[in-house]
This record gives C-alpha cells, sequence and structure tokens, in this order.
C-alpha cells in the first residue's frame, strides 16, 4: 500500500505559520554558489540497488500529482522560492528511484549539493516543530482520495547521530482499505554533512520501518556523502 501522501514535502511547511511568513517575505532568497562539477557528486552519493537486501526492485517515482504540487505551491508563498525537488538548496540534485521489498516496504534517497548556508537554514527549517499543527493540517488536505483518512500523527523519530546534524520524523497515517484499518508509516531522514545533504525517506504499512536499518542505511549514506564531497573538492 502506498502512503497517501508524500512526506518530504509536506515537511518544507514546518515553520512556515502566518507569522513567520510575514517576516520571510521581507528576506531575498540566498543565491548559492554551486557549481556545475557538484552534479556528479550528487550522484555518486547515492544510494543504489546494490544496497538493498536481495529481492528487493527499483521502480521510477510517480507522478507526484496535484496534492503535493498544491504543498509545493504553499512554500513557495511562504518563502518567496520553493523547493523543485524534496532537498532543494538551489545547486545539484540527484535522487534514487523507488527500492520496493516484497513486504511492500520502500525506501527513496535523495541528494543535494549547494551552499553551506542554505543547507544549514533547511535543516533548521526542519528542526522546528513549531509548526506540526499546519503540517497535519496540510497531511488532511493532500490525502490520497483512494483511501478514507482516519488519523494522522507525527513527531520526532530517534535516529543515531549522523553527519554534522540530522532531523528525522515519522508520519503515521490511519487509513481505511475497504472494512480494514491500516497504519502506514512515513519516515523522512535529513543529514547534513558540509554543503550536502541527503534525505531518505522510509515507508511501510502495518509495522514500523526497523530501526537498526534506518541507521544502517543513514549510516551508508552519510559516510559515501562524506566521501564523495571530498572526492569532488
Amino acid at each position: 500500500m502506498r502512503a497517501p501522501i508524500a512526506v518530504m514535502a509536506l515537511l518544507f511547511v514546518l515553520g512556515c505559520s502566518d507569522e513567520s511568513k510575514s517576516d520571510r517575505d521581507t528576506v531575498a532568497p540566498v543565491e548559492t554558489q554551486a557549481s556545475s562539477d557538484d552534479q556528479p557528486i550528487a550522484e555518486a552519493a547515492l544510494l543504489t540497488i546494490d544496497d538493498v537486501p536481495t529481492g528487493w526492485t527499483e521502480s521510477a517515482v510517480p507522478d507526484e500529482g496535484d496534492d503535493v504540487a498544491a504543498a509545493r505551491q504553499e512554500v513557495r508563498d511562504c518563502y518567496g522560492s520553493g523547493p523543485s525537488g524534496p532537498i532543494d538548496i538551489g545547486g545539484a540534485q540527484a535522487g534514487t528511484g523507488q527500492f520496493e521489498s516484497p513486504d511492500d516496504e520502500s525506501v527513496k534517497h535523495d541528494v543535494a549539493i549547494g551552499d553551506e548556508q542554505g543547507a544549514m537554514d533547511l535543516m533548521a527549517s526542519l528542526a522546528d516543530d513549531s509548526a506540526f499543527p499546519e503540517l497535519l493540517q496540510l497531511a488532511l488536505d493532500a490525502a490520497n482520495q483512494d483511501f478514507e483518512l482516519t488519523d494522522v500523527t507525527v513527531g520526532r523519530l530517534s535516529v543515531a547521530p549522523a553527519g554534522d546534524e540530522v532531523v528525522a520524523y515519522r508520519v503515521d497515517i490511519t487509513v481505511m482499505a475497504g472494512d480494514e484499518s491500516v497504519d502506514v508509516f512515513s519516515d523522512l531522514v535529513v543529514v547534513r554533512v558540509g554543503r550536502g545533504l541527503s534525505a531518505l525517506q522510509f515507508q511501510s504499512s502495518l509495522l514500523p520501518f526497523s530501526a537498526t536499518d534506518i541507521d544502517d542505511y543513514v549510516a551508508l549514506t552519510t559516510d559515501r556523502l562524506r566521501e564523495a564531497l571530498a572526492d569532488g573538492s
């Protein structure tokens, strides 16, 4: 079962309250200094099919649809600009397809390389949990109409320390599939390494994604990003 919301896009509304919106409207968007040489760095840092268990497959990421497009527009309205990708900081971006298990678990990885201040600012925005009510409302508004959504909760996810800083959330969505109530979990872990960002999204139904596996994937991708940045410098 697919999670009925795209968590990465929705988490950009954190900190985007009416009060902060008026403040940010007076600030010009930060211009990054990423070079064209950064694209190979971003691509080299990505998770690959060889990193996931045997039996998993990689498929194209489905079109985000009108609901997530509307979420991105809310970000543009708040910040005066907005992400064209899940962790857009104005520089190079790369992303995997959707890695999927036979048990309906999935992992998605995205990498962005840009200006270090821009990366730090995005992490600060994600770390601001004062806007949980806005996120919950946006999740409800963006629910996939194929499911009857009955409950949404969002909270911090405990993960091992990684990189220069790490922010992690879990969204638990309860939906009706026929006559049955099913919990769909969507976890987002974003790690900053210098001027690079690594974002992992984990999705599963019935039970949350294994905490041990999450930490292992985070450690692997953080090391790979650090190595890619060092090799490309």
